[in-house]
């Protein structure tokens, strides 16, 4: 099964494709990315900027578009790999396609926008999506992994001494958060405390903070509104479907570790290679169906 994340219509053939054939879906993977070297401004066929449509508006549409597959292969989890770069962003959420003055735009700024566009609708989902569904939003950032994207950055950003980690380092933080019971558990402890943001992990597989303005529930909330519209989904269809609660005001920080276990960092990569202790399959092992988006143009 193929996919395009810069054109809306593949997406859409892409789901109505897999809901066919009525499997359970246990893992959405969404690791599709786009980050062009240059400053040039491209539109997809759809007539949203890059970076915006595969970082951001293919993911969501697909993963509101694959709902009822997770729901029958609950416990389920979309997985969406993003980026510490989403602290530099600077959103506004009434102009996702960024189509304001030439000045606004640079392609760091459009990628960074992306992620953190990302993030915001993701912590909606996850809040908006009842617990019953058994169904869960996860983020993480892999690291910077070695790649024409980490090599490829002009200017200042090219100057930076990344640690730079192997496609299989970098996948290690993607496996754990894709296999390990724990995570799951994790974004459960945070709901059962009201806490209204998806669980964000790090490359070295633990919870790590986000940018201050992903607390912002005002702006998520523009955000989703924005994004159902652009790609074509009414907002009352998909509130009606994940029981839309009100948002909840941050007032702190909440302190990770407090509600997440000492685990340890290779439980992950162990689950795969079926050397995991845990007694507990309801999640599939390597008879779970993974659906991985990696469609991404660099």
């Amino acid at each position: 099964m193929k996919m395009d994340c810069l054109v809306l219509d593949s997406v859409r053939k892409f789901s109505v494709d897999w809901e066919a054939r009525k499997l359970p879906l246990n893992v959405l993977i969404n690791i599709s990315s786009s980050s062009y070297m240059d400053d040039t401004k491209n539109l997809s066929r759809d007539g949203y900027e890059h970076h915006m449509q595969v970082n951001h508006l293919a993911p969501a549409l697909l993963s509101l578009l694959m709902l009822p597959s997770l729901l029958r292969g609950s416990p389920s989890r979309v997985v969406m790999v993003n980026s510490v770069v989403h602290h530099i962003g600077h959103l506004d959420a009434d102009d996702l396609n960024l189509s304001g003055n030439k000045k606004r735009w640079n392609t760091l700024t459009a990628h960074a926008n992306s992620k953190l566009a990302q993030l915001l609708f993701s912590n909606l989902l996850q809040r908006r999506l009842p617990k019953e569904t058994g169904i869960d939003i996860i983020c993480m950032h892999p690291g910077q992994v070695v790649n024409e994207t980490a090599t490829g950055w002009r200017g200042i950003i090219q100057k930076i001494q990344f640690n730079l980690f192997s496609p299989l380092e970098g996948a290690r933080s993607l496996l754990f958060c894709v296999t390990d019971k724990q995570v799951q558990d994790y974004a459960r402890a945070l709901r059962s405390i009201s806490y209204p943001l998806a669980p964000y992990f790090g490359s070295d597989c633990r919870p790590c903070a986000v940018a201050r303005q992903v607390h912002d529930m005002h702006k998520a909330n523009l955000v989703w509104q924005e994004t159902l519209r652009l790609v074509g989904i009414p907002v009352e269809v998909v509130e009606e479907a994940v029981n839309e609660s009100d948002p909840v005001d941050v007032t702190g920080d909440v302190k990770y570790m407090d509600v997440f276990p000492e685990v340890s960092n290779d439980e992950g990569l162990d689950f795969l290679l079926g050397s995991s202790n845990d007694n507990d399959d309801s999640f599939g092992g390597l008879d779970a169906q993974f659906l991985q988006t990696d469609f991404g143009h660099s």
